[in-house]
């Protein structure tokens, strides 16, 4: 489950104002929510816009109660806050079923500190564009506790939040870019036999999911899903050159190609947007709908089985609901939820273009649960599993 929250710094009436006060409430909301993932129960769940505060005080004991177990990284400005400040400050978070998986390492990623970091002589431009931005990412190593013999059972879950103003597109290209380059970089330390063919981070099933503040069209999700996106891309706005990506210490030789920006992942995406996958919008306010919520996974290590589709739009209009938060809905955003297998063997190939062509599905372990109210029989790749009507309660 990939689910942004709606951090209680946001969620003020005179940012929702179509929202009851008493329905935006934090100690109102967080019930919702906190059912919500009760309800639906998954393996993993990846959090976003979730306040240092909240996840100490009523994730962890909350969660714990059902075996859950987590990490969170607060964003860069809580280094400088008195403790008590640095408390109400957002972040992300991942939490796993202890009783199937064990931590294997952790990975935390502040693209604030990253492009201090780029080079000896980072660009003008990164540092006051790009390194103002105090976004973050993290990442955590599972290994299943009841592996099928003779496999290594062992995966990556990686969740971040990236920058939300659409004036700064570069910036989130950027932040794009420095989370892939350095979960690679750890995955391959992890994995070692970096220098053989498909060894090394190439290894290592990842699932990367969060808040991308990207529309399907935009760069992020053309860089994410196609590997690669030139610096002449309109969404550096004229300023791919002058970050001088060729002197970064964090990309590989392979990653600068010419004037084109690659990763290695091969990710494909669960929500695709269509009509097919039922999940159009992720993200509905009074003055914006749209679809800015991700999983990605790499193909030839997961199958896609099936995913929960958004609230029929047909109820928001006879309810006549503007925007969310509401009543019933605790969060802006939608959660997204999919069912993966994690294949035995990787799938032939690394560039298939449909994950049910892959090889190796006998023994395949599930990642992350359907909803309760669902059989588990299965279902063809990426068919949608309808929610209940009236949304969360």
């Amino acid at each position: 489950m990939c689910y942004n929250v709606l951090s209680s710094n946001y969620a003020t009436y005179s940012q929702y104002p179509y929202c009851p006060t008493w329905a935006i409430d934090w100690e109102y909301r967080r019930r919702g929510i906190l059912e919500e993932l009760r309800l639906y129960a998954p393996n993993i769940i990846c959090l976003q816009e979730i306040d240092t505060d909240q996840f100490e005080t009523v994730f962890v004991p909350e969660l714990a109660k059902n075996n859950y177990e987590g990490i969170f990284l607060a964003k860069s400005r809580s280094r400088t806050m008195e403790p008590a400040s640095a408390r109400k400050v957002d972040g992300c978070a991942i939490f796993w079923l202890s009783e199937k998986f064990t931590k294997v390492t952790e990975f935390r990623y502040e693209f604030m500190l990253s492009c201090s970091n780029v080079s000896e002589h980072p660009s003008p431009l990164l540092l006051n564009r790009v390194m103002t931005r105090d976004n973050v990412a993290i990442g955590v190593v599972l290994e299943i506790k009841a592996p099928s013999p003779g496999n290594s059972r062992r995966f990556c879950v990686s969740t971040g939040h990236i920058h939300w103003d659409p004036e700064h597109s570069d910036v989130k290209l950027i932040q794009t870019i420095i989370w892939t380059a350095e979960l690679w970089s750890h995955l391959d330390k992890l994995c070692g036999d970096s220098g053989k063919p498909g060894s090394g981070a190439s290894r290592m099933p990842v699932v990367l999911c969060g808040d991308l503040n990207s529309l399907p069209t935009s760069g992020v999700v053309e860089f994410l899903s196609k590997g690669c996106v030139p610096t002449s891309h309109v969404e550096f706005l004229n300023f791919g050159f002058s970050y001088q990506f060729e002197d970064w210490k964090m990309l590989e030789k392979w990653a600068v190609d010419g004037d084109i920006l690659r990763h290695r992942f091969n990710f494909d995406r669960a929500y695709k947007g269509g009509i097919a996958d039922g999940m159009k919008i992720t993200n509905l306010t009074y003055d914006f709908k749209g679809m800015i919520d991700y999983i990605f996974f790499t193909r030839h290590h997961f199958r896609l089985l099936r995913s929960l589709d958004q609230i029929p739009e047909s109820w928001f209009m006879e309810e006549r609901i503007l925007g969310c938060p509401h009543i019933h809905v605790p969060s802006d955003h939608f959660s997204l939820l999919v069912e993966l297998d994690l294949l035995t063997q990787p799938a032939r190939g690394l560039a298939i273009s449909d994950p049910s062509d892959a090889t190796g599905l006998d023994n395949t372990t599930t990642v992350s649960a359907p909803a309760p109210s669902v059989t588990n029989s299965p279902k063809p790749k990426g068919s949608a599993v309808q929610r209940p009507k009236q949304g969360r309660r």
